[in-house]
C-alpha cells in the first residue's frame, strides 16, 4: 500500500525530522511578514496531534506558530 504525505502528518515526525527541522529554523532570525504567513499556513494544515508535538518541539517559529494554532 503506498503511502501519502497526509498519511505521515498523521503519524507525526519522526525524531530525525524533528532534528533536521530544528538545525534548519535555528538559523532564521527574522522573517518576513510574507515568510512568516506561509509558514503559519502551511503549519495550520496539520492535524491536531501533530501540532501538540511541533508546539512541544522547541523548534524555533514552527513551534510558536503550532502553539498558536492550537490556541485557536
Amino acid at each position: 500500500m503506498k503511502k501519502y504525505f497526509k498519511d505521515y502528518l498523521e503519524e507525526g515526525f519522526a525524531d530525525k525530522q524533528i532534528e533536521k527541522l530544528r538545525k534548519e529554523y535555528s538559523s532564521i532570525g527574522k522573517m518576513s511578514y510574507e515568510q512568516g504567513l506561509k509558514l503559519k499556513n502551511m503549519v495550520s494544515k496539520y492535524p491536531k496531534d501533530v501540532l501538540k508535538q511541533l508546539a512541544n518541539e522547541n523548534i524555533p517559529w514552527i513551534s510558536m506558530f503550532a502553539g498558536l494554532q492550537l490556541k485557536k
